[in-house]
């Protein structure tokens, strides 16, 4: 039999594994009982729950953590545990600071007034294969000066894929996101540089990201973003410092963002200008070597 109850006496991160064991073998692996969310199942074991349960951390969240045991219901009954109105709720038991940031958030506040269209944690997260990319059309992207690959980088995808929807839009009253943006000049390139987050959520440390201000809270003139204490400088320079180290390595991208250094933070062009500058000076010294030796020699 499966050793999932707690007489067995095995540690918890092993009784965690077999449960979760023994729910997949019914919802992924028995092809007569498969959940329509098996293609997400799949990709539990690779997500950041799956990976931290797989290393032995018992804190980790499995099937039971959010579904229940005995008390299943469907998620589309409001009393249940995965509906997505408590959503935040079953997050919040590991995740309990931003899931507070985001019950404060314009969002929070319009699921919990009922609005089913108001992204929850899933959304943005997934469900079982956690941090997936929403789908989004290409057409999405040029239609709103977007670059998808930036995109996807900085995580701006999940505003813009319901943002850029003029029907849902359209339905609670608010600007699609060109039509709320169109006082901003170059806006492409405003688009490449900053993230949605860094204009819409808090501005007060620590910068709660999932804390999303109303429109009426949000930067709006230039000169918050453009002088030499700018709102954003925080934000940016942090968001910054992430995207360093995730290119150059922790020790190159913190203790190497305000210098240069060649090999190291991988500048094409200042690594092939100060390799050519060195090779004309190795050069000119060996040149002048053999200018010595030469005449040394004819004495």
């Amino acid at each position: 039999s499966n050793k999932v109850t707690p007489n067995w006496k095995l540690d918890l991160a092993t009784l965690k594994k077999n449960q979760e064991t023994l729910c997949l073998d019914c919802h992924l692996s028995n092809s007569n009982k498969q959940s329509q969310f098996s293609r997400t199942l799949i990709n539990y074991d690779s997500s950041v729950h799956g990976q931290a349960i797989a290393r032995g951390n018992s804190n980790a969240a499995i099937c039971t953590d959010c579904h229940g045991t005995h008390d299943l219901e469907k998620a589309s009954s409001p009393t249940s545990k995965i509906n997505r109105t408590n959503v935040p709720n079953i997050c919040s038991k590991c995740h309990l600071a931003v899931s507070q940031e985001y019950k404060i958030s314009v969002h929070g506040i319009a699921l919990s007034k009922g609005n089913t269209d108001a992204p929850t944690c899933t959304f943005c997260h997934g469900e079982h294969n956690i941090n997936p990319i929403v789908h989004a059309p290409r057409r999405m992207f040029s239609d709103n000066q977007i670059n998808p690959e930036v995109a996807m980088k900085t995580k701006m995808v999940y505003c813009v894929v319901c943002h850029t929807n003029e029907n849902m839009m359209k339905k609670y009253n608010i600007l699609t996101t060109n039509k709320a943006h169109d006082w901003l000049p170059s806006l492409a390139k405003h688009y490449e540089s900053v993230r949605c987050i860094d204009c819409h959520s808090s501005y007060a440390p620590p910068n709660l990201s999932h804390n999303i201000l109303p429109p009426t809270q949000t930067v709006k003139k230039c000169e918050e973003c453009h002088n030499e204490n700018s709102v954003l400088m925080s934000k940016l320079y942090k968001h910054e410092k992430t995207l360093s180290r995730q290119k150059y390595g922790f020790i190159n991208g913190t203790l190497l963002s305000d210098a240069y250094v060649i090999g190291s933070t991988r500048n094409v062009f200042l690594d092939s200008l100060s390799i050519i500058i060195f090779g004309v000076v190795v050069i000119g010294l060996i040149f002048h070597a053999l200018m010595r030796w030469y005449f040394y020699k004819g004495k």
